[in-house]
Order: structure tokens, then C-alpha cells, then sequence
């Protein structure tokens, strides 16, 4: 009984170790990533973005808006969703875009076999 006690807590304590190196990892610190920028979102003034991106991998990578100082521009776009998944994001935050603001939405190859 005291053996198979004793390896019990050896595995749980060797999981809990594991657990807490893989949360010091980026594969664990990129989930929630994308979660980030729409929390900073929410505390944003209502029509205050010039320019917003939306969509999958490719334009969350592609769109690199550090250097344009004249224009507010925000890149919603996040891993692998769909095409529901990004117009839900937009009806949710359009309230926060300018009269006239330019919505970039690029059309991936990949994404048509999700629909």
C-alpha cells in the first residue's frame, strides 16, 4: 500500500512539474495571444480605428502596422477560424471603427474548405 502510494505521488508530482515548465513555453503563451489584443480592444473609445484587418493565419502574420504612425490600425485576425468566425468579430467590434474606416478582409485559398 505504501508502494503504490508512493508512485502515486511520484506521478503527480512529476506532472505537476511538467505542467509548470510547458506554461514557460511559447507554444503555451501563443494560445491566448490573440485573446490579448481583444482585451486591449474593450478599453479602446468607440470610433477610433482607421484600419483593420481580418482573417486566418496568413493575414494575422502578413499585416505589420508598427511603422504607420498617421492612422490607427488593429489586425483582428486570428489562428485558423472561419469566415462566420471573423464577421462575428466584426459585428461585435464595429462599433469601434471610424466613419469611413478601410476593412481589409483577405480571402485565403485554405479558407473555402472550411465553409
Amino acid at each position: 500500500m505504501v508502494l503504490v502510494c508512493s508512485i502515486l505521488l511520484l506521478v503527480v508530482v512529476t506532472g505537476l512539474f511538467f505542467n509548470a515548465m510547458y506554461k514557460h513555453t511559447n507554444a503555451y503563451c501563443n494560445q491566448f495571444i490573440d485573446i490579448d489584443k481583444f482585451k486591449y480592444l474593450s478599453t479602446q473609445s468607440d470610433q477610433s480605428i482607421d484600419v483593420v484587418v481580418l482573417g486566418s493565419n496568413a493575414p494575422k502574420f502578413a499585416f505589420d502596422f508598427s511603422e504607420i504612425k498617421y492612422l490607427t490600425c488593429e489586425n483582428w485576425a486570428v489562428g485558423p477560424e472561419t469566415f462566420e468566425y471573423d464577421f462575428i468579430l466584426f459585428r461585435k467590434f464595429a462599433h469601434k471603427l471610424k466613419f469611413g474606416a478601410t476593412v481589409v478582409w483577405p480571402i485565403c485559398p485554405g479558407n473555402f474548405f472550411f465553409l
